[in-house]
């Protein structure tokens, strides 16, 4: 498994990628890793994920004790162990928060030549979060790329995420 910090350095083609903060890598996120690695290596593609660090929560309302999970390094170990070839761990901050969704994922495209976009029920990203999936959709159509959204993992009648953990 290949760890990235940042885009600068990356250049794969024909990945499945999904994009989150996969913090805990919690039974939620192990349902997109197991349809990414699926498909990925069913087309003999790398399995990609680009996560945030620091967080964009921490980064946009302050830092909370016991916040995180999970750090970077340990994130991508579970990520690798669950079959992921690539972690691109990219830096967050306020300035990426003001990039545009469609520029950001221009940007990842040229980086990571996806064919296939697996991200979560509640995604979105970029400026006020625009990028949600009726945006990765459009975008998805004009660049030739699919996407993908996978529903809410419950247990006990309640969604698993990072927050209900953290609660």
């Amino acid at each position: 498994m290949q760890h990235f910090y940042g885009l600068e350095d990356v250049s794969l083609k024909g990945a499945w990628l999904s994009i989150g903060s996969f913090d805990g890598v919690h039974l939620g996120h192990q349902q997109i890793i197991k349809k990414i690695t699926a498909g990925a290596h069913a087309e003999n593609a790398p399995a990609v994920v680009l996560t945030f660090y620091p967080h964009p929560d921490v980064v946009l309302h302050g830092p909370r004790q016991s916040f995180y999970l999970t750090d970077p390094e340990e994130k991508a170990q579970l990520l690798g162990g669950l079959g992921i070839d690539a972690v691109i761990t990219h830096p967050f901050s306020h300035q990426i928060a003001d990039v545009e969704a469609r520029d950001f994922i221009t940007n990842l495209f040229e980086h990571v030549s996806f064919t296939q976009l697996l991200v979560g029920y509640d995604f979105a990203l970029g400026h006020n979060r625009e990028g949600d999936r009726s945006l990765l959709w459009q975008m998805g159509q004009v660049m030739g790329f699919g996407v993908q959204v996978i529903e809410a993992h419950t247990a006990d009648d309640e969604i698993v995420s990072s927050t209900r953990i953290r609660n």
